[in-house]
């Protein structure tokens, strides 16, 4: 078919209303040629977080533990602690089992480093205070703890009062709001490494 012709049967058609399907397909080259994504549309998508190094894994970040709104409590510690394990696990579990049944945003449950104790016996007054304290036993306190965050003010004293209907004897609950101390209660104090840092320190202080 000549451009000519063409032409002619594309004039007619327009003027009817119409579009021959052969011209029109023959016509419209770019259908088969890449666009490079042209016409798309880019940045709708939510941009994801920077991957987290490591050195600021495990850093303490006190705005992560304020309430949401104003009718919430911020993080809580729910201090389980007393000298029998068996004890202090079971109880442990029980908190931790009624705040799920009630819904709460547990952020973490986890234990602190025991610390032991020793009980002694004064044998008489006429000895002195040194020469008399025997000792008699050593005792282990074991802590555990669960922390709460974004717990209502109408469910708190609820929560409360059914933990101390159920503690046991010789067991210990005590609630705290999180803070730094806290925080760096979980680490335990190491003597070698404070001796190795103050060793270098007078290295540096010697040049």
């Amino acid at each position: 078919m000549s451009l000519s012709c063409t032409w002619h049967l594309w004039e007619k058609s327009f003027r009817v209303g119409k579009c021959l399907p052969a011209i029109s397909n023959s016509l419209r080259h770019y259908r088969n040629r890449p666009t490079h994504n042209i016409g798309r549309m880019h940045g709708l998508e939510k941009p994801k977080p920077p991957p987290v190094r490591k050195k600021e894994v495990g850093t303490w970040k006190p705005e992560e533990y304020k309430a949401v709104k104003e009718n919430h409590l911020d993080a809580l510690n729910f201090i389980v602690s007393g000298y029998d394990i068996v004890l202090v696990e079971q109880y442990a579990k029980f908190v931790h089992q009624l705040m799920i049944k009630f819904k709460q945003n547990i952020l973490e449950v986890y234990a602190l480093p025991s610390s032991n104790a020793v009980v002694k016996k004064m044998l008489g007054a006429d000895q002195r205070l040194l020469k008399a304290m025997t000792p008699e036993i050593e005792l282990t306190m074991y802590k555990r703890i669960i922390q709460v965050k974004d717990m209502p003010s109408q469910t708190y004293p609820i929560l409360l009062q059914t933990l101390m209907h159920y503690i046991p004897q010789s067991i210990t609950l005590k609630v705290d709001k999180h803070n730094e101390e806290q925080h760096l209660s979980r680490y335990q104090y190491r003597v070698e490494l404070a001796e190795e840092k103050a060793m270098l320190q007078q290295l540096y202080d010697s040049r």
